[in-house]
């Protein structure tokens, strides 16, 4: 059994650290922000100070694709999350030391989502994904959700995926991104003109992918046409981007 997504790419921008980044990589990648750290001086300045790494590229690759856009339901999707702010309150707690108030509500997994809505006084649903072994196109299934006909309420979504590496001593227990990542893309249902994502999901798995998933993400919608695979359980992900 097949399942296929289809999509409209209205825009998407992306933000990786300059040391993943190479000449033949920059020359694809246009929508690629190229600031060396993560632009977010339209937020102000003591909200700024209390992002972590991993926000601070969520938040700057988003920002450009919300366009003023409202409603505009957003998807945010992290394998592990705000481990910055997570370990460090776990690591005081073994201390036996109090924890802030403010951090704690930094280190929830919806945090990104949350604060990209009140940066923007957006008030359109936030959902804030873990997907787990599914990988990534979990956070495609809820916008094909939010985009269907029975929802009728939105026009446009925007999905937001964000890693940052674990702390050293999580890091022989799961898959450790190389570095801090961010992808925002803002999509609308396809119907036949424009860039297309189309995902599609078949039994028989797929192979393990060479790198980091998220970062081949990336990479893919940098090309005109790309096509790739990525693996979730008992099955694959293949993934095309035309004309992006």
């Amino acid at each position: 059994m097949v399942q296929t997504l289809l999509f409209r790419i209205e825009c998407w921008r992306a933000w990786i650290p300059p040391a993943l980044r190479t000449m033949h990589l920059e020359a694809r990648l246009g929508c690629l922000l190229p600031e060396a750290e993560p632009d977010v001086s339209f937020i102000p300045l003591m909200q700024r100070r209390r992002l972590s790494p991993m926000a601070r590229a969520a938040v700057a690759a988003a920002w450009p694709c919300m366009g003023g856009q409202r409603p505009l339901p957003l998807i945010c999707c992290s394998l592990h999350g705000e481990t910055y702010h997570c370990f460090a309150i776990l690591t005081d707690i073994s201390k036996g030391e109090e924890v802030s108030p403010s951090r704690f509500a930094l280190s929830v997994h919806g945090a990104v989502g949350g604060l990209l809505s009140q940066f923007s006084a957006n008030h359109s649903p936030c959902v804030a994904l873990a997907p787990g072994g599914e990988g990534y196109p979990a956070a495609l299934l809820e916008a094909a959700g939010f985009l269907s006909r029975d929802s009728g309420s939105f026009n446009e979504v925007l999905v937001i995926w964000y890693e940052q590496p674990l702390p050293e001593l999580y890091r022989g227990y799961d898959h450790d991104p190389p570095s801090v990542m961010g992808l925002a893309v803002r999509l609308s249902s396809w119907q036949g003109d424009g860039s297309c994502l189309t995902v599609s999901r078949a039994s028989g798995g797929a192979h393990a992918v060479d790198g980091d998933p998220l970062l081949k993400i990336i990479e893919g919608f940098g090309n005109s046409t790309s096509r790739w695979t990525l693996p979730a359980l008992s099955s694959g992900w293949f993934w095309e981007v035309e004309d992006a």
